[in-house]
């Protein structure tokens, strides 16, 4: 399957994709803890169900598959703020 169909495919909630969207600007799980004033632990454990439904190995194997997808669908892109 296609990264960008496995992507589409997977169940990802709003909050993931806002993760992903920050982690693919190379912030750190702290610095992405403190844009969204939650807890670091809370972006790693998003990173972890994040992983699982994209089928990947790392939060960096998902972050280059979701920014493929975003260069496909720039539309696809969620506000951050």
């Amino acid at each position: 399957m296609p990264e960008h169909s496995r992507v589409r495919s997977a169940r990802l909630t709003g909050r993931q994709k806002q993760i992903l969207d920050l982690l693919s600007q190379n912030l750190s799980s702290k610095e992405v803890a403190e844009r969204l004033r939650i807890h670091r632990r809370t972006v790693d454990n998003h990173c972890v169900n994040i992983i699982k439904a994209l089928g990947v190995v790392d939060r960096y194997d998902a972050v280059r598959v979701w920014s493929q997808l975003n260069r496909l669908e720039p539309e696809r892109r969620f506000p951050t703020d």
